[in-house]
């Protein structure tokens, strides 16, 4: 009967190779699933299987045989190098990343896999890590062209300039008309605020018609509103066809944002509509609540009242936190104009110290006695681990702020690791707020905000996490109200430096003077003023808000 067995697989192996030949994938991966099952215990069959399933589009399949794949030989490089394409393909970003590095422990400087893990960290947000992959890559080979081109955008956007110009430079030296090159040098540029520099090296090529998406996305945010939409609008027809998705969307927003500013919001909503249409998997906002359920449950008033804390009594950290949109890159900005305040923009510290502090699993949940096994010196040894990134980073400014919205899910964990820390929660109009999220381009992160019923939701979700530390915080927050600071600057801008024990300084009233490096969505407003026109901004666009408001609880 083997021998009768191994005969029926060969016959089916040499069928499946000729309709591999033939490019008739469908039929092949059906046999190539029956082989599997017929010699279940044979990696290979599960590696081609998943790979025939993956050029057929059919990326669940795929991820299905490469995970068996990695379970049958966990030393299979290959398998776990291609479950982390197929579950990037899935939107599945964390567990990709996880599949990627463990394919890099097998196989060291192995330069797709780097790039590939790379991109997916950029992606997540997590750019000193998209950095590392980068780097490693050109170790392993020096003059990459892409590794260049990757390394100079991350570095850029954690404000390393001169570095990424340096990579640009590089890049233009190695293929002199690299448009790349000469694209990513003018984003630095612009981020620097060059905008006249910037422009010299790009319309020479935007006038010889180069047709080149980025070269355009980027010209026009130089440009005056009607002659960037009529270089843009081009581009549109194109969507789809030979457009990927992500420059798709990137396009529909910065057109949304310039029918906005031209006072066009019926044209505005549509693009941003549209721009949000790309995001292919949804929120769960069901498990986003189970995870909320966890955390009020593990941090309930009876265990936070005998819960241990850090006794190092640092004061350094200050945390800005709330919803995304909600003004925190606008408060850092005032608070760092102050000469004893470092800007340490949104860091990952707190999330990545909670979730090994807490004992999560690989979903990142949490029991309801995670609190039961910490003591005192536990919680100052992870609070030493990021008091040391703030040394790193700040050398020996008196405070470090740390604006990473998201950090109000962490509050728990910061009160217990920082006693004495300032904690400023940012808050704005709760429709003001959730417009702003869907008509910001966030890239692959928080992909809640593409939908405005989901987006509710976990608006309503933050609430309910942000009412429940007022209940069981045993340290003050101060409470910053987006609208009352752009009506009051400077009498909102002295109760932040009370709170941090900060001396008077009016360099806090001309924050949009400071020349330090922002790199979030809002690194443009804040070289600005303060301007009053985002304040009801949702009226503009009331007619399509009926979903939002319902979600939010507005009826």
């Amino acid at each position: 009967m083997a021998t009768e067995g191994s005969s029926v697989v060969r016959k089916k192996k040499r069928q499946a190779m000729t309709l591999l030949d033939a490019n008739r994938l469908h039929e092949a991966g059906d046999l190539l699933l029956q082989i599997c099952h017929l010699e279940e215990g044979e990696p290979e069959h599960w590696m081609l299987a998943g790979v025939t399933m993956g050029r057929v589009g059919q990326m669940n399949q795929a991820a299905s045989c490469f995970q068996k794949a990695t379970m049958l030989r966990p030393d299979f490089p290959e398998a776990h190098y291609n479950l982390g394409k197929a579950l990037k393909g899935l939107g599945r970003l964390e567990v990709a990343a996880s599949s990627y590095e463990a394919a890099l422990r097998l196989r060291p400087g192995w330069t797709d896999a780097l790039f590939n893990l790379g991109n997916i960290f950029d992606l997540l947000g997590r750019l000193r890590e998209a950095a590392s992959c980068f780097q490693r890559m050109l170790e392993a080979s020096p003059g990459h062209p892409a590794a260049l081109k990757a390394l100079g955008s991350a570095l850029m956007s954690l404000g390393e300039f001169e570095e990424a110009m340096a990579c640009f430079e590089r890049l233009e030296l190695i293929e002199p008309d690299n448009l790349d090159a000469r694209i990513g040098k003018a984003k630095v540029l612009e981020r620097r605020g060059d905008i006249g520099q910037a422009s010299t090296i790009l319309r020479p090529l935007v006038e010889a018609d180069t047709r080149n998406l980025e070269l355009d996305l980027l010209y026009a945010s130089m440009s005056e509103p009607r002659a960037a939409i009529a270089l843009l609008e081009p581009w549109v027809a194109r969507v789809g066809r030979e457009i990927e998705q992500r420059p798709g969307a990137s396009l529909h927003f910065r057109l949304g944002a310039l029918h906005d500013g031209i006072g066009d919001y019926p044209k505005a909503f549509e693009h941003f509509r549209k721009a949000n249409s790309f995001k292919a998997n949804p929120f769960d906002l069901s498990a986003f609540s189970s995870f909320v359920d966890d955390i009020v449950s593990a941090f309930s008033v009876e265990s936070m009242s005998i819960a241990p804390r850090a006794t190092h009594g640092s004061e350094r950290p200050v945390f800005i936190l709330g919803m995304p949109r909600s003004g925190t890159t606008l408060v850092e900005q005032i608070l760092c104009s102050h000469p004893d305040v470092f800007g340490g923009g949104e860091l990952d510290d707190i999330r990545r110290i909670s979730l090994e502090m807490l004992g999560a699993d690989r979903g990142g949940r949490i029991s309801s006695d995670s609190l039961a096994a910490l003591d005192a010196d536990s919680c100052n040894r992870h609070a030493s681990r990021y008091l040391d990134r703030l040394d790193d980073l700040a050398g020996h400014s008196v405070h470090v702020t740390d604006k990473m919205p998201q950090n109000f899910i962490g509050v728990g964990v910061i009160a217990l690791l920082f006693p004495n820390a300032r904690i400023i929660h940012c808050r704005r109009d709760p429709i003001d707020t959730c417009l702003s999220c869907f008509f910001t381009d966030f890239g692959a992160s928080h992909d809640y905000t593409g939908n405005f019923e989901i987006l509710g939701g976990y608006y309503r979700q933050y609430r309910r996490l942000m009412d429940h530390w007022s209940d069981v915080l045993g340290i003050p927050m101060l409470e910053v109200d987006y609208e009352t600071l752009v009506e009051d600057q400077e009498s909102v801008t002295r109760s932040l430096l009370d709170y941090c024990g900060l001396e008077w300084d009016e360099r806090c009233l001309h924050f949009h003077d400071n020349k330090r490096v922002v790199s979030t969505a809002s690194y443009n407003q804040v070289r600005k003023p303060i301007y009053s026109q985002s304040v009801g901004r949702w009226r503009h666009y009331r007619p399509y808000l009926s979903p939002l408001i319902e979600s939010l609880g507005g009826g």
